[in-house]
Parts: C-alpha cells; sequence; structure tokens
C-alpha cells in the first residue's frame, strides 16, 4: 500500500488491520508516486519478497483542482496531471518487464462525459485510458476504469456539482464491478456507474449519442446500469 502521507488515522489504521487478520502481509509504503525515484524504491522493494513477487498494481491517486476553463492555470493542470499521468507512466515503465496479472487505473467517468469546471482532471484521466490501450497493444495487462462518483469514500465530496451528475456509487457495488472486470479481463476501458438515472436526467430528445445505448424501448433512463 502506498501513499504519500500513509495511515495516518484510526480508520485507515483500522483496515490495514482487518486485511491482516484475514493472513495477509500488509506492507505501508509512504512515497509520491509522481517521484520515478520513490517509486523505483518502492518496485525494487516489492519485488524482493521472495514468496510474493509483484504480480499486480492498481494506480487509485488523484488530486482535483476544479475552475473554468478560463481560469485554469498551467499550475493547476500540472498539479491534477502528476499523481494521474506522471505517476501512471511511472509505474507503467518500473513495472514493464514484471509478469504481472493484472495493471489497473482508475480513471474518471469525467474523461468520458466531460463535467463542468473539471478539463484538467478530464484530460489527466483520458491520458489513462489510453495508457491503457497502449499496454495492451504492447501484450501488457492494461485496464483503465472510468469511475463514477462513490459514496462514502474517494474524493466525490470535492467533485463539482454543476451540471448533471450521476448518482454515487456504493463501495460494495464498486469493488463487485473491480472483481468482475479482472475476472473478465480482455477490455482496455470500462465505465462503471449508475448511468440509467443519469440518462434519465436529460430530455428523450437531447441524450448524448455516446449513451444512447442506455435507452431502451425509446424510454428514457429504462437501460443498463453500468
Amino acid at each position: 500500500l502506498v501513499g504519500r502521507s500513509g495511515p495516518n488515522t484510526a480508520a485507515a489504521a483500522s483496515a490495514v488491520a482487518e486485511i491482516q487478520a484475514h493472513g495477509c502481509v500488509v506492507v505501508v509504503e509512504k512515497a509520491d508516486v509522481s517521484s520515478v525515484e520513490d517509486m523505483k524504491r518502492v518496485v525494487d522493494k516489492a519485488n524482493e519478497v521472495p514468496a510474493a513477487p509483484l504480480v499486480g498494481v492498481i494506480h487509485a491517486a488523484g488530486v482535483i483542482r476544479d475552475g473554468a476553463v478560463s481560469s485554469l492555470q498551467w499550475a493547476d493542470f500540472d498539479a491534477v496531471a502528476k499523481p494521474k499521468m506522471a505517476g501512471a507512466w511511472n509505474l507503467h515503465t518500473l513495472t514493464a518487464s514484471c509478469p504481472l496479472d493484472f495493471f489497473v487505473l482508475f480513471s474518471s467517468l469525467a474523461s468520458v462525459t466531460g463535467n463542468v469546471g473539471q478539463a484538467n482532471y478530464a484530460a489527466a484521466n483520458a491520458f489513462l485510458d489510453s495508457l491503457a490501450a497502449h499496454r495492451q497493444t504492447k501484450g501488457l495487462p492494461g485496464l483503465s476504469i472510468n469511475w463514477g462518483p462513490w459514496a462514502a469514500v474517494g474524493m466525490a465530496a470535492e467533485l463539482s456539482t454543476a451540471g448533471v451528475a450521476p448518482e454515487k456509487l456504493m463501495p460494495e457495488d464498486g469493488l463487485e464491478q473491480l472483481d468482475l472486470l479482472l475476472a473478465t479481463g480482455g477490455q482496455a476501458q470500462a465505465i462503471v456507474a449508475p448511468l440509467a438515472d443519469f440518462v434519465a436526467e436529460f430530455p428523450a430528445s437531447a441524450v448524448p449519442p455516446m449513451l444512447s445505448g442506455l435507452v431502451s424501448s425509446g424510454a428514457t433512463g429504462s437501460g443498463s446500469a453500468n
């Protein structure tokens, strides 16, 4: 488990203890994923564990710095890009020779549908989508998941509420979908969000073309949920 601050709350420490109670060995490393030196140290340490070589990566780092496009400065793009783009690229290059079973990138629905005030965030997540596809062309595992906002965990509380947004995904549902995607494999990109209700917010004549497949029998919002 890697993060810039480590498990510095009682809830985080409790979560680690719960995982360990199931017989797992948990190694916590304090590192910045956008630093290639930090991540080389982490990857090297992970591969030094004799009984458990590195076989999978989940990149879930991210920050937001929302604002209208006209007000965004380069620093706003850079701050959002570092954990997403530089972090993912570091993990990609440093594990390219590792026999990974999975390489999962936590992207966002924002890179597919857009979101008011999140041009920088959408761009950074679009990079993740492209990286997953690039890895697959190289014969490497790669999956980018365009998550909708999660309830109770993640950055959902900080996300812009302007415009139309899907309802929040319950953590247990998100983890179930993650398990399903890891088990099935094959695709480079998948959207996981309660989109039926999201589509229902649009007038029937104004459903975005990329979401029109969720509309069945001419009734908005009656299609698939994911």
